[in-house]
Parts: structure tokens; sequence; C-alpha cells
């Protein structure tokens, strides 16, 4: 308990808390604000595929179009 008490005399530990919880605010209001609407933005979703290996990239490709469940 006292080396707990020496800690928050320190004015650092205080800066060091504020900003803790100054960067969990501002990562909820902006960064999780981005996701608001994604799944009806979905049909709007490109997918594009670089291969080098031509003969099976054809093959993925082909079973990528089969089974996706988009259009």
């Amino acid at each position: 308990m006292r080396g707990l008490q020496t800690l928050l005399r320190i004015r650092e530990t205080y800066i060091g808390i504020v900003a803790a919880i100054a960067f969990q605010l501002i990562f909820f209001t902006i960064w999780m604000t981005a996701y608001d609407g994604v799944n009806e933005r979905a049909d709007q979703l490109s997918i594009g595929l670089l291969t080098e290996d031509t003969e099976m990239g054809s093959q993925i490709v082909k079973d990528m179009k089969d089974n996706i469940p988009f259009n």
C-alpha cells in the first residue's frame, strides 16, 4: 500500500493515467464509428486476387466464384 501511495505522489503517474483514458476514448469515438453501417455497404465490396501461378490461379478464381456468397 505504501508503494502505491508513493507512486501516486508522482505527477507523471497522473499524466500516464489520463493519457491511457484519452487514448481509449479517442479509439472508441473515431476508430469504432468507422464500422457503422458495414453490413449495409457489403454489396460495394470489391475483391481482388493477384497470383503469379497461372495454372493454380485460374482454379482458385473459379473456386472463389463458386463458393463466395456474393454476386
